[in-house]
């Protein structure tokens, strides 16, 4: 079994495919597209072209994202990267570093540390409809979840094969589908329910410190569109009316 595995999604043109920044022999480098892509390959890029699916291209995204071990059976390691994140070093120690005593390593989110806070700052920018996040905040916290924890899911260091991690990884998708489309909301929820402890990265690498990652900005800018600011209104309008203290409780 191979060790080491790099991959990042490009579904229905959202990103453009970033070149690599490194040349590196002990680490293999996949991109991963939708059937429909026709895009040049930069070089260093492995492709891996994704048969017809019933899913919408953002599902699709995110089946990839937290699948690795159905799609990378062959090795024991996976690092997960957003499409516009691009890699500028060699990552083989610093895998090893980030996955030496746990199964998962992230970094944390570079402006908040707690999952209800980021919810409703999704609510804000209308990234969702209130009517999907609340019910599911409210749910984690009459289980008990603190969300004391926020991590940025847009690099994703796994030892995905542990049986932990791949149970963790099935709740996340079917939390994903059922509620709020921002998989950060759910991530460390699932975590903690399959009891798997993340190994925190520390300062966001692909935002502040970029010495391994540079995050850039997505080829299509979502927050532009007029479903956006009109979703951001009536979520602003609903918080205007009910308090944000008193929504997850």
């Amino acid at each position: 079994m191979k060790r080491y595995v790099v991959y990042s999604v490009i579904t229905g043109a959202y990103d453009e495919v970033l070149p690599l920044g490194t040349d590196e022999r002990d680490v293999d480098y996949v991109l991963v597209v939708d059937n429909d892509f026709s895009g040049e390959v930069p070089l260093g890029w492995n492709l891996l072209k994704l048969p017809k699916s019933s899913l919408n291209y953002k599902d699709l995204n995110r089946y990839v994202k937290m699948h690795p071990h159905f799609l990378f059976p062959q090795y024991d390691c996976s690092v997960y990267v957003d499409g516009n994140i691009q890699v500028i070093s060699s990552l083989k120690d610093l895998i090893d570093e980030a996955l030496d005593s746990k199964d998962i390593a992230l970094y944390q989110h570079y402006q908040r540390n707690d999952v209800y806070s980021e919810a409703i700052e999704c609510l804000k920018l209308g990234l969702e409809y209130f009517w999907r996040v609340i019910p599911q905040m409210k749910k984690y916290k009459a289980q008990g979840f603190k969300g004391d924890s926020l991590y940025e899911a847009s690099v994703i260091f796994r030892k995905h094969h542990s049986p932990s991690l791949k149970q963790a990884m099935e709740h996340w998708w079917n939390e994903y589908l059922g509620n709020a489309k921002r998989d950060q909301l759910s991530l460390t929820f699932c975590l903690s329910c399959a009891d798997v402890v993340v190994n925190s990265l520390g300062t966001s690498d692909p935002r502040i410190n970029k010495k391994y990652f540079v995050k850039k900005t997505h080829l299509v800018y979502r927050p532009d569109k007029w479903s956006v600011r009109l979703t951001a209104k009536l979520n602003k309008l609903f918080l205007s009316v009910f308090p944000q203290k008193k929504l997850l409780k």
